[in-house]
C-alpha cells in the first residue's frame, strides 16, 4: 500500500473514512473519525470493525454488520445508519457504506468505510415527525375546518372537520371538488372574493353558506391567507371555516325581533324615545316625532332636554324631566301631573308618560326608554267632566252638590273659629209663565241673565249657585246678618226691576228670598239649608218678592202651615177626583211623523178650587217631600189601568204607555203588592206597560229598586231608566239593573247642538244602551235640529215638543 497517498486520502476526507481488510480488521482510519469518539489510533487499528468502541451496536446488529462484511464483494456496496458514542458521550447518527476495492478477478482486496454525520438531519426529522403529528393531532380534533390549495386554488387536503361541515369527503374535496359544496346562491360571490383577495395580495375572508348532498344548509366563515417559498413566489393557501349557522339563526332571529320591535314601536299609539346613558336622543318613533316635532334623525344625538321640553301646567315652570331621574336613581318613573309637551313649532300637549331604565346582561344602565302619550282631549274631557260635576250646565253657576259641600264647610268654620256667614235661597217668582208661556228656550234664557245679574251682587269670597230649576243659594261668606239683609234686598230689588224680553214679549221677573244666620248657634248644614227653604216658602206664602229672614220660632210655624197646606190641597184633590191624566207621544226617531207611533209616556196634573192646572213642577216635590207620593202614584196607576182597559179591550199589547213611579213609592213595601192587584182587576196585558224610575231612585236604594224591577218584569212589564245621565255613577250601575229603556236625561238633548261635549255624552249614552240591548229615548226634543242630530246619532225614540205636546187623555177620549 502506498502509505503517503493513502494518508492523503484520510486527511483529506470530510467527516469519516477508513479502511478495512476483507475479514474486517480496521487498517486505517482518518482523524475526523478518532474525533467523533475521542479515540486514539492504537484503540482501534486491527480491531475487528463491528467491535470499536465507538459502536452502539446490539450483539445481534454486530453479528449483522460482520455478516454484510463478509459479503461485501458480492454485495458491492451497503449502506448503514447506526449510532456511535462521541467525545462526550453524545450520541451520534453516522450514515455510512461500505464499499469494496476488489482486484483482477473480482475479489475485494479492501474495504472503504465512509461516513457522515447526520445526527442534525435526523433531529430535524424527528421534529419533523413530531410537528406533523402534533400539527394532525390539532387537525383532527379542531373545532374549525382547515384546508390547504395549490397556488391555483385547487385543494391538496382538508381535515374531518371541514369534511362533517361541507358533508363531503377528503377525496371528493381535493381539486376543484371542494367548491361543489358551496351553495350555488353563494358560489360566484365566493369565487369573486376569492379572486379580488389573491390578486391584491390581500386575506380571503368571507360569509358563505354550504350546501350538503342531503340539503343541509351550513352558515360558514370562511378565510385564508398565502403561502410563499423563499423567494417570496405564493406557493398555495391554506385557510379555515367556522360553523356560524347557530350565529346566523341568532342574527336572524335579532333581526326578525328587531323589526317586529321596530314595527310594533311604529304601530303603537303611544310615543316612545330612547336615549343612550348620557341622555342623548337615540330613537324616536313616528308618534313621538308628530307629538315633539322632530324627525329621529334630526333628534339622533340630541340631549333629550332639547327635544323634550316640559313645563307643568299651572305654573309654566320647567318640569322636571322623568328620563333625568331614571338616569339618576334607575328607578322606573313617570311625569308629575298636569304637565305639558311644547312642541318644536311651541303647539302643547297635555301628557303623561312613564320612564324606565335600560340595562345590559351586567345589569348596567345603558339608557332609557320613555313612553308617552297626548291626553290633551281626555285631561279637557277631564277637566269638563270636573267643572260639570260641580256646576249647572245652563247657567255655569256651581250646582247643588258643590253649594252643599261648601255650606258644609261654612258651618264647621262657623261653629268652631266663632264665624259669620249668611245663607239666601231664592226662588223666581214669575219662571213659570214665562217657561209655559213662551217654552223651555225661553226658560232657559231667563235663568241665564238671572244668573249673571246675581253675580253682579256677591264678591269673590262668596258662593252662587243653581239649587234646582228656578232655585239659586247665595253663601256670604264672613258676613252677618243684617249686610246679608242689605245684599238680599238690594238682589231682590233688582230682580223686581229687570224685565225679561222674549219674542216681543216683556215679563216681570220678581225673586222671594229666605235668608238666614250661619254662626255658632248653627246645627249643621242640612239644618241651615231647610232654615233658609223654610224662610223662602214663608216669603212666598206672605206674598212672594220679598225677603224673609229665618227667626227660629217662626220658622217651626210656617214650616207646619205649609206642610198643612200642601197635605190638605192635594188629599183634597185627590178626594175631589182634582188630578187628571195626560199623555205625550214617544216617536220613533227615524219616522217621528209617521203613523203607527204608539207609545206614549203618561203625565199628571193638578186642579186648583178653580179648575186652573197646577204644574206637576209645583206639587210633585211637596208631595215627594211630605210623602204623599205613594198615594198619587196608586191614583195614577189605577185611574191608567182603568182608561187603558175600556180602550185595550184586554188584547192589544202594540201600544205602550209609561207610567212615572217615585222613589217613595218604591221603598213602600206595599206597593208592588198594589200594582199586581191592579193586574189582575184589570184587563191590561202586562206587555203593554212600562215603569219609569228615576236613575237617583233607583241607585238609592239599589237592591230594593233591582227586586222590585225582576218582580214586575216577570210578569211582562218593561222599565225605563228615566233621566240617565244625572246621578255619578250611571253607568257603574246600569249593567246590573234590568231596565229596557234609557231615557236620556233632558238637559243634555237641550244642550247637545251647542256644546259637542254635550253631543259626545249623548252619543256615549247611546252607545252603551245599545251594546247592553237598550233602547234609547230623548227626552225634551224642542227643536228641529235636535231632532236631525238625533236621528243621525241614532237614538230610537225622541219625545218633546218638536214631536208633541202633552195633550189630555181620559176614558172618554180613547186612543
Amino acid at each position: 500500500m502506498n502509505e503517503p497517498r493513502f494518508r492523503t486520502i484520510f486527511d483529506h476526507t470530510f467527516q469519516f473514512i477508513g479502511l478495512l481488510e476483507p475479514d474486517g480488521t480496521l487498517i486505517e482510519i482518518n482523524q475526523s473519525a478518532l474525533d467523533f469518539a475521542g479515540l486514539q489510533r492504537e484503540q482501534v487499528i486491527g480491531q475487528p470493525f463491528w467491535q470499536t468502541p465507538w459502536w452502539r451496536l446490539s450483539t445481534d446488529s454486530q453479528a449483522q454488520l460482520r455478516e454484510s462484511i463478509a459479503q461485501v464483494d458480492l454485495v458491492q456496496f451497503i449502506r448503514y445508519e447506526v449510532k456511535v458514542c462521541g467525545t462526550y458521550n453524545q450520541v451520534i447518527t453516522l450514515d455510512f457504506s461500505l464499499r469494496p476495492i476488489l482486484d483482477g478477478s473480482g475479489q475485494a482486496t479492501l474495504i472503504i468505510v465512509e461516513g457522515h454525520d447526520v445526527s442534525d438531519r435526523k433531529q430535524v426529522e424527528v421534529e419533523l415527525r413530531e410537528s406533523q403529528k402534533h400539527y394532525a393531532s390539532l387537525a383532527a380534533v379542531s373545532p374549525v375546518g382547515i384546508f390547504r390549495t395549490d397556488a391555483q386554488g385547487d385543494c391538496l387536503y382538508v381535515n374531518e372537520k371541514w369534511c362533517s361541515i361541507a358533508g363531503m369527503s377528503p377525496e371528493a374535496a381535493h381539486g376543484q371538488g371542494w367548491s361543489e359544496a358551496i351553495h350555488p346562491d353563494d358560489r360566484a360571490r365566493v369565487f369573486e372574493e376569492w379572486y379580488q383577495a389573491t390578486q391584491t395580495d390581500q386575506p380571503f375572508q368571507a360569509e358563505y353558506r354550504f350546501r350538503t348532498p342531503t340539503g343541509t344548509i351550513t352558515w360558514v366563515f370562511g378565510q385564508a391567507v398565502a403561502e410563499r417559498d423563499d423567494t417570496g413566489n405564493i406557493t398555495g393557501y391554506v385557510g379555515t371555516i367556522t360553523d356560524i349557522t347557530e350565529r346566523k339563526q341568532l342574527e336572524v332571529a335579532l333581526a326578525e325581533e328587531k323589526e317586529l320591535a321596530q314595527v310594533t314601536l311604529h304601530s303603537i299609539g303611544d310615543a316612545v324615545i330612547t336615549t343612550d346613558a348620557a341622555g342623548r336622543v337615540r330613537y324616536l318613533n313616528p308618534v313621538a316625532e308628530t307629538l315633539t316635532g322632530w324627525t329621529a334623525q334630526e333628534a339622533q344625538g340630541r340631549l333629550i332636554l332639547e327635544v323634550f321640553q316640559i313645563i307643568n301646567e299651572a305654573t309654566r315652570a320647567p318640569a322636571i324631566n322623568p328620563i333625568d331621574r331614571v338616569l339618576a336613581e334607575g328607578i322606573v318613573t313617570g311625569l308629575a301631573n298636569h304637565t305639558i309637551l311644547i312642541r318644536r313649532d311651541g303647539q302643547e300637549f297635555s301628557i303623561e308618560d312613564s320612564a324606565a331604565p335600560i340595562r345590559d346582561s351586567n345589569y348596567q344602565l345603558i339608557g332609557v326608554v320613555m313612553v308617552f302619550h297626548d291626553v290633551t282631549q281626555a285631561r279637557h274631557l277631564a277637566q269638563k267632566m270636573s267643572w260639570q260635576a260641580i256646576h249647572d250646565g245652563l247657567t255655569k253657576l256651581h250646582n247643588r252638590r258643590y253649594f252643599e259641600d261648601k255650606l258644609k264647610l261654612m258651618v264647621k268654620t262657623a261653629i268652631q273659629q266663632d264665624q259669620q256667614h249668611a245663607l239666601c235661597y231664592l226662588d223666581l217668582d214669575q219662571f213659570k209663565v214665562v217657561n209655559d208661556t213662551c217654552g223651555h228656550l225661553a226658560g232657559d234664557e231667563l235663568l241665564r241673565q238671572v244668573a249673571k245679574i246675581l253675580q253682579q251682587h256677591i264678591r269673590t269670597v262668596d258662593i252662587l249657585a243653581r239649587l234646582g230649576g228656578d232655585e239659586f243659594g247665595i253663601l256670604l261668606d264672613q258676613c252677618p246678618i243684617d249686610q246679608a239683609l242689605q245684599i238680599a234686598e238690594a238682589i231682590r230689588q233688582t230682580l223686581a226691576d229687570y224685565q225679561f224680553v222674549w219674542q216681543d214679549q216683556t215679563f216681570g221677573i220678581g225673586v222671594t228670598i229666605g235668608l238666614v244666620a250661619i254662626d255658632c248657634n248653627s246645627l249643621n248644614a242640612t239644618e241651615v239649608l231647610s232654615a233658609a227653604d223654610v224662610a223662602c216658602y214663608a216669603a212666598k206664602y206672605r206674598g212672594r218678592n220679598r225677603v224673609q229672614v229665618y227667626q227660629k220660632d217662626d220658622a217651626e210655624l210656617t214650616q207646619q202651615r205649609q206642610e198643612r197646606h200642601w197635605i190638605i190641597r192635594i188629599r183634597q184633590a185627590l178626594e175631589a177626583n182634582r188630578f187628571c191624566l195626560y199623555r205625550q207621544l214617544i216617536a220613533q226617531t227615524q219616522t217621528p211623523d209617521a203613523s203607527g207611533n204608539h207609545h206614549y209616556e203618561v203625565l199628571v196634573r193638578m186642579l186648583d178650587g178653580s179648575g186652573k192646572l197646577i204644574s206637576p213642577a209645583i206639587f210633585i216635590p211637596a208631595a215627594e217631600r211630605y210623602g204623599l207620593m205613594p198615594m198619587l202614584d196608586r191614583w195614577i196607576v189605577h185611574t191608567c189601568f182603568s182608561n187603558l182597559e175600556r180602550t185595550l179591550n184586554g188584547s192589544s199589547t202594540d201600544v205602550l204607555h209609561g207610567i212615572n213611579l217615585s222613589g217613595t213609592s218604591l221603598d213602600d213595601e206595599r206597593f208592588l203588592d198594589f200594582l199586581k192587584a191592579q193586574f189582575s182587576n184589570f184587563r191590561v196585558p202586562p206587555q203593554s206597560i212600562y215603569f219609569e224610575i228615576t236613575e237617583t231612585a233607583a241607585i238609592a236604594d239599589f237592591a230594593k229598586a233591582t227586586s222590585f224591577i225582576q218582580e214586575l218584569k216577570q210578569l211582562g212589564c218593561r222599565f225605563a231608566l228615566d233621566d240617565f245621565g244625572s246621578g255619578m255613577a250611571s253607568f257603574a250601575y246600569l249593567e246590573a239593573l234590568p231596565v229596557d229603556f234609557l231615557k236620556i236625561d233632558g238637559k243634555f238633548i237641550q244642550n247637545m247642538t251647542v256644546t259637542p261635549t254635550t253631543q259626545a255624552i249623548v252619543e256615549s249614552i247611546h252607545r252603551v244602551g245599545n251594546v247592553m240591548g237598550l233602547q234609547t229615548i230623548a227626552e225634551s226634543v224642542e227643536n228641529t235640529r235636535t231632532l236631525e242630530t238625533l236621528q243621525t246619532i241614532g237614538v230610537d225614540f225622541v219625545q218633546g215638543y218638536q214631536v208633541s205636546h202633552p195633550v189630555p187623555w181620559c176614558s172618554s177620549h180613547g186612543l
